[in-house]
C-alpha cells in the first residue's frame, strides 16, 4: 500500500507541474474545452518470460473512459482509466512451482497529453501518457499477490465530430508497464512454492472506440 501511495504522489506531482506549465503557455483568448468519453475496446494481454516459467495473460474486452481538457491550440491533457477482466496461465519450468491458471483484473490509470495534427470535424491525433498499472487477482485467489507498476502509453487515433457536442473517438495504444520491482506471485501447492520475479516489462496494447461528449 505504501508503494502505491508513493507512486500516486509522484504521478500527481508530475501531472500538476505539467498542467501549470501548459496553462502558462496556453492562449488566454481561447476558452478551455472539456470532453468526457466512455470507451470500450479489445486489449492484448501480453506474455512475460521468467527464469521460473512463462506467464501468458489472455486477450479480452476492456472498458473505461477519459476526461479531456483542452489547454492550447491543438493540445489537450487527459486523465484516463481502463479495466480488463481476464485470466492468466503460468507454465512452470522448475519442479518447485506448479502450473496454474488465475483470474486477473488489469487496471490502467493514466495522465498525459494529446496532440491534434489538424483542426476540423475529422482530427487525427497522437498521445503520450504515464501512470499506474495494476495486476490484481480475484479476491478468492490468495496464492497470487497484486502488483502496481509505473506504466507508459503511446497511442494514435482519430476524433470524428458529428456535431459541436457529440463525436466518435477511435484509437490504438501501446501499453508498457515498467517492471522496476518485479512481477511476483506464489505459484506453489500443498504448502510449497516460490516467488516468480523479473525485471522485464510486459508489453500490452489495445484498440478501442468511444463516444465523445464535449462541453
Amino acid at each position: 500500500m505504501n508503494k502505491i501511495k508513493n507512486y500516486l504522489l509522484i504521478v500527481a506531482i508530475l501531472f500538476s507541474a505539467t498542467v501549470l506549465t501548459a496553462q502558462d503557455a496556453a492562449p488566454t483568448t481561447k476558452s478551455t474545452k472539456v470532453s468526457l468519453t466512455p470507451m470500450v475496446g479489445w486489449q492484448f494481454g501480453g506474455r512475460a518470460q521468467f527464469y521460473e516459467g512463462d506467464l501468458k495473460i489472455e486477450d479480452n474486452v476492456n472498458f473505461g473512459g477519459l476526461l479531456d481538457v483542452k489547454v492550447g491550440y491543438g493540445t489537450s491533457f487527459e486523465i484516463s482509466y481502463s479495466w480488463m477482466g481476464t485470466s492468466a496461465y503460468f507454465k512452470s519450468y522448475v519442479p518447485y512451482l506448479s502450473n496454474r491458471t488465475m483470474d486477473l483484473d488489469v487496471h490502467y490509470i493514466q495522465i498525459g497529453g494529446v496532440k491534434d495534427f489538424k483542426e476540423g470535424p475529422i482530427t487525427p491525433f497522437g498521445l503520450l501518457s504515464l501512470g499506474l498499472t495494476g495486476f490484481v487477482p480475484e479476491k478468492f485467489d490468495t496464492a497470487v499477490s497484486s502488483e502496481w507498476l509505473f506504466s507508459v502509453a503511446l497511442g494514435a487515433g482519430m476524433k470524428i465530430m458529428l456535431s459541436d457536442r457529440i463525436g466518435i473517438r477511435l484509437q490504438g495504444r501501446l501499453l508498457m508497464p515498467m517492471n522496476f520491482g518485479g512481477f511476483g506471485f506464489y505459484a506453489g501447492t500443498g504448502g510449497s512454492g516460490g516467488t516468480v520475479y523479473t525485471t522485464v516489462p510486459i508489453v500490452q496494447g489495445d484498440l478501442s472506440a468511444g463516444l465523445i461528449f464535449a462541453f
